[in-house]
């Protein structure tokens, strides 16, 4: 519980102290100095140099891939011998934590956005106590910071000199090693800290082994997705018979809504999905060949 209860009081004091600081920055409109707009600028407007804001992007970036290497060594020594070099990048993270919150006029809808979170829940319970049991921890999950910084990167206008094909490739290793890192890490790490005190799961004995609800969900969807690891088999002939039915099923329903997905994510690309008028939005504007055409009464 040390990995959720210091981060979130931390979590909600941040959020709650940034209340007053955002309606001050915001009345004395601080943001418009000259070295902030210089160097960090707003969420709406680019800095006039976006060098310094890249640098420190990249020191996150490299500074993530070092926490997660360093995670990953504890996993194997099974002790925390490395807490200087955690305080080190929990600083560089710190420091970049409050650059970002600066340049969104320290809102505090910004210290709730995932990035944001991942910081504070890595760093806190590193910083809170000192002991070889902190081997393990949710370090792993700064590989998210690594692709969040690299977003960042290219929002300051930086990677414009790197071609489209190359910026691609640095998006995709990073995506993945991101996907597979935090899901891997998230198996480690349950199943290091074992079953739940407060719940009990009581299995049924069977000709296909030890079952419950969850172990059958569990079979369920290694199933349907074509993964199935082999623990679990089943041992009657109306169960084999309706697996093979969710089998056929499972594979046409994925692959069916997969497309929708698709097709759904193409239209809004384009600029074709369904309207929804906003809060506090009164007109509409709409612009575009498609409307050349059109009569006065819209």
């Amino acid at each position: 519980w040390r990995f959720l209860i210091w981060p979130s009081v931390v979590q909600v004091s941040v959020v709650v102290a940034l209340g007053p600081i955002s309606w001050l920055w915001c009345r004395y409109r601080c943001s418009e100095t000259r070295l902030i707009a210089r160097h960090v600028g707003t969420k709406h407007r680019k800095p006039i140099n976006p060098y310094f804001l890249a640098w420190l992007l990249a020191i996150q970036l490299v500074s993530s891939l070092v926490s997660v290497s360093l995670w990953i060594r504890r996993t194997y020594v099974r002790r925390c011998d490395d807490f200087e070099a955690e305080v080190l990048i929990s600083v560089s993270f710190a420091f970049g934590y409050l650059v970002r919150v600066l340049k969104n006029e320290f809102r505090p809808v910004e210290a709730m956005t995932l990035a944001c979170v991942v910081d504070v829940y890595c760093s806190v319970p590193l910083l809170m106590e000192n002991d070889d049991s902190l081997w393990v921890s949710l370090s792993f999950l700064r590989v998210f910071r690594a692709l969040d910084a690299l977003n960042q990167i290219e929002s300051t206008g930086v990677l414009d000199m790197v071609s489209d094909f190359r910026r691609a490739l640095m998006f995709l290793v990073l995506r993945t090693m991101c996907m597979i890192v935090v899901l891997a890490g998230i198996v480690f790490t349950l199943e290091v800290l074992g079953e739940l005190p407060t719940i009990t799961e009581e299995a049924i004995s069977t000709g296909m082994g030890d079952i419950s609800f969850m172990s059958i969900l569990y079979f369920s969807i290694s199933t349907i997705s074509t993964v199935g690891y082999g623990d679990f088999s089943p041992s009657t002939l109306p169960s084999r018979m309706f697996v093979c039915l969710e089998i056929v099923v499972g594979v046409i329903f994925f692959s069916v809504e997969t497309t929708n997905i698709m097709e759904l994510k193409n239209l809004l690309n384009t600029g074709k999905g369904s309207y929804r008028l906003r809060a506090h939005r009164n007109h509409v504007l709409v612009i575009g060949g498609g409307v050349s055409n059109a009569g006065e009464v819209l």
